[in-house]
């Protein structure tokens, strides 16, 4: 964090420095509206908002070399009362654009164009009503875009999308693809049966990203595809996003996934959400009806979470749920921060800890230790990452149920990788066992010539069965008893433990927001335990985290001038 702030504060002093030399008197108040608009590039928002005394300043003659309109050529651009880098309006623009002319029916030369009533033919009677207007929508239109909650069958509509393309089309070519590696493993256990013409990866392998952050695919060598499906859309960030449409053939059909209520992407953008809102939930000059109409359908039905766990009804209404309120033996259920022990965390892990302590073999240390996990908002501070974990493995070391033979690993530590590692199978996400194969069950250890030490095992894709790498091969990776909420995205526990703390250190508002809480507790399938006081918790859901984007304007633009 300390050398992004270095890099931005070097960034303004540069171009303040260029500002004076393009304006003879920019005076203090230009700086610092570009100092703002630095910051608010800093925090990921594509703009920001003049008042009147800025926008009269800013129009001035003098500044005419420096701010235009969407047309000019000045290196800040003046939209209404926003303000941008003309680099970051370029790039909203070339997204609308693109997202813009995919919008329409598929043309009658495509096999899959009058294939509605063969989709609704072929489509599973099990199917919710959304699910199958979803399924439809994917055959008959060039862009589709399709959001959900967690449990509303968004990876079980990818499968039957796909199959039923092939079936109208069977030398389609498809790829399935998400914006992390872990994402995409999970995709590929819908996906066991392969098939020519089917590609399943990370957008960033897709379009050949290479070291030096350039794509292999881009406008002028377009993918040879038929159709791609991008799944956790809502990771997606807008240059991501610019790059994947960039690639995509005039004829290609495009299928956007995810739940938009979660949080944004980690960089500049909320690519999903701007596709999600309606034109009643705009503020200022409203969105037309026609906004990307045809193209949306939301899945409804649920069917994730335990019977009579509530947590779908309490997370689809988070500014008027109360926790607190819950009795004695309920699915969801709050504890204070200073009553928080010992003993809450022993609870949450015992069948982790009585299959560590019985030698289970590593698939079933795997299966349980999966079954809850703690989330936090960020690493540092009281109640962060690091200082859970801290607190969990002093504690399991008191209770004599981990001794450390090295400083940084031990039998039973359980391990997050934290990057990409295409050669070795490993993503971003997965979680791995470290243990020492003569403590575990006998027919899960290695051949005698590889026990030579700790070891780390991962369940494989198909999940009926693990894989092993010595500690000295792992890339890099983090003790896991805890993790941030934004690594915990794409995952489930049958129990999340979300620690929701008084004190975070840094100043983003996504750390104490509704979409961060949403997040989190969407996160659990059959048990939810929150540990924050009713007031930190009021303040957080009635945040909503305000990303600054004008994609939607952007689009509106577009569809109104064509």
């Amino acid at each position: 964090m300390n050398e992004g702030y270095a890099q931005f504060s070097a960034i303004k002093q540069q171009l303040s420095a260029l500002v004076n030399r393009l304006s003879p008197s920019p005076g203090n108040a230009l700086n610092e509206v570009i100092a703002s608009l630095i910051d608010a590039w800093q925090a990921n928002h594509s703009h920001i908002v003049l008042d009147d005394a800025q926008l009269a300043m800013i129009t001035s003659p003098s500044l005419a070399t420096l701010v235009g309109g969407a047309k000019a050529d000045t290196p800040l651009v003046l939209q209404n009362n926003r303000m941008y880098f003309r680099r970051l309006l370029n790039l909203e623009t070339r997204v609308a654009l693109a997202l813009q002319q995919r919008n329409q029916p598929l043309p009658r030369t495509n096999p899959a164009a009058n294939s509605a009533l063969t989709a609704k033919s072929m489509t599973p009677a099990s199917l919710s009503a959304s699910q199958a207007k979803a399924v439809s929508l994917s055959l008959t239109r060039q862009l589709a875009i399709i959001t959900g909650g967690p449990g509303t069958g968004k990876t079980r509509i990818i499968k039957q999308i796909v199959d039923q393309a092939i079936a109208v089309e069977p030398s389609i070519r498809i790829a399935i693809t998400a914006p992390t590696g872990k994402a995409t493993a999970r995709l590929e256990t819908q996906f066991t049966d392969k098939r020519a013409g089917l590609e399943l990866k990370t957008i960033h392998r897709l379009l050949g990203f290479g070291h030096r952050g350039t794509p292999r695919y881009h406008r002028d060598h377009p993918l040879d595809i038929d159709l791609v499906v991008v799944d956790e859309t809502s990771m997606v960030d807008l240059a991501l996003a610019d790059a994947l449409l960039a690639a995509l053939p005039a004829h290609c059909r495009l299928i956007l996934v995810g739940d938009p209520a979660q949080l944004p992407s980690v960089n500049l953008g909320r690519l999903l959400a701007d596709l999600s809102i309606l034109p009643s939930e705009t503020e200022g000059d409203p969105l037309p009806e026609t906004f990307l109409k045809g193209s949306r359908v939301t899945l409804t039905e649920n069917f994730r979470f335990g019977e009579g766990t509530g947590i779908d009804v309490f997370a689809s209404d988070l500014p008027t749920s109360m926790p607190f309120e819950t009795s004695d033996g309920a699915a969801i259920r709050t504890i204070q921060p200073e009553t928080l022990s010992e003993a809450d965390f022993e609870d949450l892990f015992r069948p982790y800890l009585s299959a560590l302590s019985a030698k289970a073999t590593p698939k079933a240390l795997l299966h349980a230790f999966n079954q809850s996990r703690i989330l936090a908002p960020q690493y540092l501070g009281a109640l962060g990452v690091h200082d859970v974990n801290h607190r969990v493995e002093a504690l399991l070391t008191r209770s004599g149920l981990i001794t450390r033979t090295r400083p940084d690993f031990y039998h039973g530590r359980p391990v997050l990788i934290v990057d990409n590692h295409y050669h070795l199978g490993l993503f971003n996400g997965d979680v791995g066992i470290c243990l020492d194969p003569a403590q575990i069950e006998p027919s899960e250890t290695l051949p005698l010539t590889q026990t030579g030490g700790l070891r780390v095992y991962f369940s494989q894709p198909e999940g009926d069965s693990t894989r092993s790498l010595p500690i000295t091969a792992l890339p890099r990776h983090e003790t896991c008893f805890a993790m941030t909420v934004h690594k915990s995205q794409g995952s489930e526990f049958d129990h999340v433990f979300f620690i929701l703390p008084e004190t975070l250190e840094g100043t983003s508002n996504t750390l104490q927001s509704r979409e961060l809480v949403y997040t989190a507790v969407t996160r659990a399938r059959q048990q939810l335990t929150i540990v924050t006081t009713p007031s930190i918790w009021h303040n957080a859901v009635q945040r909503v985290y305000q990303r600054r984007s004008s994609l939607p304007e952007q689009l509106k633009i577009i569809e109104l001038t064509s």
